[in-house]
């Protein structure tokens, strides 16, 4: 089996930190469009009549660059101001070419030795990086080719500064706040008050139990100890005038459950939750606020239609957000279409606690979407919680989506990223559809994704990488029946014990594992701007360029 990234000698030659990623230009401000500079003989370059410049190799040893020149001086379109180190700018390059790999490279940028692949027409290739020296009176950027006759022929560079540009993100995204005129309710952490208006807020518990549809609760920023509180949402709204609680635009609520557990006779009675929406709450949306040390999950969703968004959930003793069904009769569900999106929520964890619902940290998931359906699970960032990070186990038709997920498995915890089950001894009404796509799974310390019984599941463009075991985990198809899974598009790379558990080959399509060529991604540094993007654009993986 080929390595998915492959470290080319050119990469090795020119090892350097990479800042770099593709993209694709939405704004910015331009500072240069150049045609190529040709400082060669002419006979290896010619000027062709779009104004476009072709080298070809020569037969001769070292390097004969095609130059782009990078200088507020230069020939060819000078820059129209000077470069300074550390500035960022986005350059785009017009280029074809017969070669199976051309090469650009620059010292005076903080990128390595990197390529295209081969292009018979016209494509613009996009690169993001750093000015590393002063670029003033003198500098380029060059292109070559390695096989002796290949040509590479450029028809125009751009360069910009760095703008707003254009990706499908991976992981929890900034939430606008709402409107400040748009409260009707106020709390506060020592809130006392009738509520109706922000100098006179009141006790956060009674001000949940007064929302109506259309009301916006506003929590004033400070931490509030609900270790004695029972925060439970019963209303409705509607999807014209949703029930909204959250922090108050610019401040950050804070509540704190003290960790409380009761406990009788050594096990485990109750707890505080967080925060409950019960079955009869309907378009409540809770947005922008912070949960933990709860004795228990830190949100439970009973109810339909809600909106958990924007939140950071950390440090709770199960779960940081559950959607359950109180009804579970194996064929029929009593909530769902929710939506997580854009949450941070990490290092919740039972460890140590074995009595009650405890199980020394294998009942305390990221995410937890415990039956239900229509469910949706999008652009979160889930890392070290003590089981898993997503888990749709048991719901049907659950979206799992540009989710970031990794460090899980703490103690007892499984370790899974992300799992999409249902249950072998249940009937094949449970467990259903899951699909899960765009999502990027690392670091954990058994699988990067898990069919775990799950019956009907799409796994399409996701990326796995150093996991523990397996990048996917299938197991045996023997009991789906007909509800086998499709794999399409997806990249695992360096996963301890490989890509598959088990390669039915059945239902497979396009995945890294099924490929001859390998696949380069600009970093696998986490902290990298450019971490498990592809070099070249690519179908594949969680960050799909056919999806930008």
């Amino acid at each position: 089996m080929k390595k998915l990234i492959k470290q080319t000698r050119w990469l090795m030659l020119f090892s350097m930190i990479i800042l770099m990623s593709i993209t694709q230009i939405e704004a910015g401000t331009l500072i240069k469009t150049t045609t190529p500079w040709i400082p060669n003989s002419s006979d290896t370059t010619v000027t062709n009549s779009d104004g476009s410049v072709t080298m070809t190799r020569p037969d001769i040893s070292g390097y004969r660059f095609l130059f782009i020149r990078l200088s507020q001086t230069g020939r060819n379109g000078a820059l129209s101001r000077d470069l300074e180190v550390g500035e960022k700018i986005t350059i785009k390059i017009r280029a074809k070419s017969s070669s199976t790999k051309s090469y650009i490279y620059s010292k005076f940028l903080d990128f390595p030795l990197t390529h295209f692949d081969k292009v018979d027409e016209y494509q613009d290739f996009t690169f993001k990086t750093t000015v590393k020296s002063n670029i003033s009176s003198y500098a380029w950027l060059g292109l070559f080719t390695i096989k002796t006759g290949d040509t590479v022929t450029v028809q125009s560079v751009e360069i910009v500064e760095e703008g707003s540009i254009a990706l499908e993100n991976i992981g929890a995204q900034a939430v606008t706040s709402t409107d400040a005129s748009k409260g009707t309710k106020y709390a506060s952490p020592n809130g006392n008050g009738s509520g109706e208006s922000l100098d006179d807020p009141a006790d956060i518990e009674k001000a949940f139990s007064t929302l109506v549809a259309g009301d916006v609760l506003f929590l004033k920023g400070g931490v509030y100890d609900v270790s004695n509180k029972f925060l439970a949402i019963r209303a409705k709204g509607t999807s014209s005038n949703p029930i909204i609680v959250e922090s108050y635009p610019g401040e950050k609520a804070i509540l704190d459950g003290k960790d409380k557990i009761y406990i009788e006779n050594g096990e485990r009675v109750g707890d505080i939750v967080g925060m409950q929406l019960k079955t009869d709450a309907e378009y409540v949306q809770i947005r922008k606020i912070a949960i933990t040390h709860s004795g228990g999950e830190g949100v439970v969703v009973y109810g339909s239609h809600n909106i958990i968004e924007g939140n950071e959930i950390y440090n709770n003793k199960i779960a940081g957000i559950r959607l359950n069904s109180i009804k579970f009769d194996g064929s029929s569900w009593n909530s769902g279409y929710n939506i997580i999106q854009n949450n941070v929520i990490h290092d919740n964890s039972d460890v140590g606690l074995t009595h009650g619902s405890y199980r020394d940290g294998g009942n305390a998931d990221g995410i937890s979407i415990s039956r239900g359906s229509y469910n949706k699970v999008l652009h979160n960032t889930v890392y070290n919680n003590s089981d898993d990070g997503i888990d749709t186990w048991h719901s049907n038709d659950t979206e799992v989506a540009y989710n970031i997920v990794y460090g899980h498995g703490i103690g007892s915890g499984d370790g899974g990223g992300i799992k999409l089950g249902g249950d072998m001894t249940k009937s094949t009404l449970t467990g259903m559809r899951a699909y899960a796509h765009h999502n990027i799974s690392y670091g954990n310390r058994s699988m990067g994704f898990n069919l775990n019984a799950g019956r009907g599941v799409r796994i399409e463009n996701n990326t796995a990488y150093n996991n523990g075991q397996y990048g996917f985990v299938l197991g045996s198809y023997e009991k789906l029946g007909n509800y086998t899974p499709s794999l399409k598009n997806n990249i695992s790379f360096e996963n301890n014990k490989g890509d598959l558990d088990i390669n039915h080959e059945k239902g497979q399509e396009n995945n890294s594992w099924q490929m001859d060529d390998s696949i380069e991604f600009i970093s696998t540094d986490s902290q990298s701007n450019g971490f498990l993007r592809p070099v070249i654009d690519s179908d594949m993986g969680a960050i799909s360029y056919s999806n930008i």
